[in-house]
């Protein structure tokens, strides 16, 4: 992540509010920038929140966007030199020839000296050539430059790129049936009781993993080798939902908002994990385990797929 240490414009100031999207606004004050972003939703939303995120990063004074620097200027007459925006159609195909016209882009710094952003409108048209060499961008990010990257559908967007994001969706729109949001989505009574392994079946095998994930007391495949073997009486779709799920709750606990916790009864679980991560870090933690879901409807090796997961969640400190 990139540093920035900004006095930030309120929240009720931001074009949208949510809780997802408080977590990404709490990142910024505390001067952690993500270098990949993906916001899903209608191309209108998406590219308000990545014109008002690009305002941001490039200001230059400490309370930002402030409306009145050179940069917010030259970012208002839309001749800002550290924005890049790839293509000039919203929704068109995103091809090869765009990307390698963004990479040489990208090799010069920054003129302010800051930030350098750029905003790739709907990846998930773009065509598998391009979004395979848009990778190596995303692998290795120059320290100023920020990717802030559209879709309408996550399902859509190639799995590697989804896993190299920071995935935030804008709006209430349901019409992406693969996204589910881990914070207002909740097992319902129906799923419960499924003969196949519902959520009251594998949150105790869940919550008991979770507590060696964040004790480090295990090697990461070692980690991927159990979640499989604890949940293998539901289906791994169902076994990772539970688990961010959890995460949920126990990322509400630690902010001791109480009243959005589904499983209550489960208290002593719930004090003792939320201590050992912060809630913006607990926040990580739901994404990966969401991209490891997208990646598994990809029909990713599910083996594989699960030990990345165990990976990147160990990095989160």
């Amino acid at each position: 992540m990139a540093n920035m240490v900004k006095s930030l414009a309120p929240f009720n100031e931001w074009p949208f509010q949510s809780e997802l999207i408080r977590t990404l606004y709490a990142r910024l004050g505390q001067g952690a920038v993500p270098h990949t972003m993906l916001f899903i939703g209608n191309l209108g939303k998406t590219k308000e929140i990545t014109e008002y995120l690009a305002r941001l990063l490039l200001c230059r004074a400490e309370h930002a966007p402030c409306g009145h620097c050179e940069s917010c200027i030259q970012f208002q007459a839309g001749n800002h030199p550290d924005y890049i925006v790839l293509g000039n159609e919203e929704g068109a195909t995103v091809k090869t020839g765009q990307v390698e016209d963004l990479q040489e882009q990208l090799k010069f710094r920054a003129h302010g000296g800051g930030h350098l952003v750029y905003v790739i409108p709907a990846i998930d048209n773009a065509t598998a050539v391009a979004a395979n060499r848009l990778l190596k961008t995303l692998e290795e990010p120059a320290a100023p430059v920020i990717a802030l990257l559209t879709a309408t559908s996550l399902g859509r967007v190639l799995p590697t790129i989804v896993s190299r994001s920071f995935v935030f969706r804008i709006g209430e729109s349901k019409d992406d049936p693969e996204w589910d949001d881990p914070f207002n989505v909740l097992p319902n009574e129906e799923e419960d009781n499924q003969e196949t392994g519902g959520f009251a079946t594998l949150l105790k095998p869940v919550l008991q993993w979770t507590g060696h994930l964040l004790r480090r007391s295990e090697a990461a495949v070692l980690l991927a080798d159990s979640f499989l073997k604890d949940t293998s009486a539901a289906p791994p779709d169902v076994a990772l939902h539970t688990l961010s799920l959890w995460l949920r709750d126990v990322m509400h606990h630690g902010l001791g908002d109480l009243s959005h916790i589904r499983f209550q009864e489960f208290e002593s679980a719930l004090q003792e994990q939320s201590s050992e991560r912060t809630a913006h870090q607990f926040a990580s933690m739901i994404q990966i385990v969401l991209e490891a879901r997208t990646r598994l409807r990809a029909h990713v090796n599910l083996a594989l797929n699960i030990e990345q997961m165990c990976i990147r969640l160990q990095e989160v400190t």
